[in-house]
């Protein structure tokens, strides 16, 4: 027995030795390739954790997050009077009833200072929301989730307020009011992580429809036209999705830093191969951000081919994997929505109001890749319809459905009163 406890003793000590070995040598590699990748990070000058985003302080009166927080109290009380007089989203659904009309113009001419804040706002060169970068990453995420959700409500306020105005026969003035919009739109892209990206995409929808809606509802001034062509023309997806990579990497990597076997002998080795394979995912969506949608080979799944000896990391980065898709999906789609919107403030200056075919894309005085479809490649759909235009790209499933608008086929943009799930007018 003795004898047996003896070799049974030696062989677990060997096991274990073996086994120590074996993490001995995975810690040095793994540790040793996250450190070059990291290396090489910095030295492009990407951030690798929270506190490499943040910024030498900038004088008050050139960020825009200063006059964004001071009118912050106004656009709350403004939108909450607006869930009021709107219940079901909070925005006009359509045109303006003398009622709402009236409500509207008592509910801004109560908030005199709102405007001209905004305008300081949008008229600033620069913005930083001034961000605790020291936090824990984890409540780092929770803070921005809270805080982001005030861009929206400038965007549903700044909607509100062209909405009035279109009503009461200013549309120039109405569409000055989306092209502010679409300016904030602008310092909100400077947001961190995709969170941030996609909160300043939605809000430049909001913009982007609004627009749609002014500028197919009457006639507006070339001077309100060339300016809002001249706001649309400064918009780059790209570079807004690559910051969102780059950020969100390096909140993730945080994250990672703040596992608690993040810095044991026995799980570092896990961890830095799971920081690896993070790293690994961020730059393959970094890097097909320059290819087009239609030449991008969606995510698979590999779930089904996990087994007891797949790295939980694997896992880990396959849950991301969704999000990053998404991310992508969200910046073409406001992509391809910016570009429809570039084609209907061209076409309605082009096109002949007698004649029943479209003008040629290519006579529309637009740069070429404006006027293509970036979820295909091929040139944006235009129709002419009885009551306006119907302008849209195939969206993310790259099938033509015939312009059916409700987020799931086509995306794009048609006359008021039209029927996006059906199709039709």
């Amino acid at each position: 027995m003795r004898k047996f406890l003896l070799w049974t003793g030696i062989v677990v000590a060997g096991i274990a030795a073996i086994l120590l070995g074996i993490n001995a040598y995975f810690v040095r590699r793994n540790g040793a390739r996250l450190e070059s990748r990291l290396a090489e990070l910095l030295a492009a000058g990407d951030p690798i954790a929270l506190k490499d985003l943040a910024r030498p302080p900038i004088p008050p009166e050139t960020n825009a997050a200063t006059f964004l927080r001071r009118a912050q109290n106004d656009l709350e009380a403004i939108q909450k009077e607006l869930s009021a007089i709107f219940p079901e989203s909070g925005l006009p659904a359509g045109p303006l009833q003398p009622a709402e009309q009236e409500k509207l113009q008592k509910l801004f001419d109560a908030y005199p200072n709102l405007m001209p804040l905004l305008e300081q706002a949008a008229a600033c060169p620069d913005y930083d929301p001034q961000l605790d970068y020291t936090i824990p990453a984890q409540a780092f995420l929770g803070r921005r989730l809270d805080a982001l959700q005030k861009h929206r409500v400038a965007a549903r306020v700044l909607r509100a307020r062209a909405s009035l105005l279109l009503a009461s026969g200013r549309a120039d003035d109405a569409l000055a009011a989306i092209v502010l919009l679409l300016k904030l739109c602008r310092h909100f892209d400077g947001e961190p992580m995709i969170i941030g990206g996609l909160v300043a995409i939605a809000c430049r929808g909001v913009a982007v429809e609004g627009a749609n809606v002014v500028l197919q509802s009457g006639p507006v001034g070339k001077e309100a036209r060339e300016a809002l062509e001249r706001e649309l023309d400064r918009y780059d997806a790209v570079q807004l999705h690559i910051r969102m990579l780059k950020t969100e990497r390096a909140l993730g990597l945080d994250m990672f830093r703040a596992m608690p076997w993040a810095t044991s002998w026995l799980g570092r080795a896990f961890n830095d191969a799971g920081q690896l394979s993070y790293l690994d995912a961020i730059r393959e969506y970094e890097q097909a951000t320059s290819r087009p949608y239609y030449d991008v080979k969606p995510f698979e799944p590999v779930a089904r081919n996990r087994t007891l000896f797949t790295p939980p990391h694997v896992a880990l980065i396959e849950l991301l994997r969704p999000a990053l898709d998404a991310a992508r999906t969200a910046m073409e789609t406001s992509r391809a929505t910016v570009r429809c919107l570039r084609v209907l403030n061209a076409i309605q200056q082009k096109a002949d109001p007698d004649g029943k075919e479209p003008p040629k894309l290519s006579d529309l005085g637009l740069p070429p890749e404006v006027t293509t479809d970036p979820f295909d490649g091929q040139p944006l759909r235009v129709k002419r319809l009885p009551q306006g235009w119907l302008i849209y790209s195939v969206g993310p499933n790259r099938i033509d459905d015939g312009g059916v608008l409700d987020n799931k086929t086509d995306v794009g943009l048609a006359p008021p009163g039209y029927d996006r799930k059906g199709g039709k007018t």
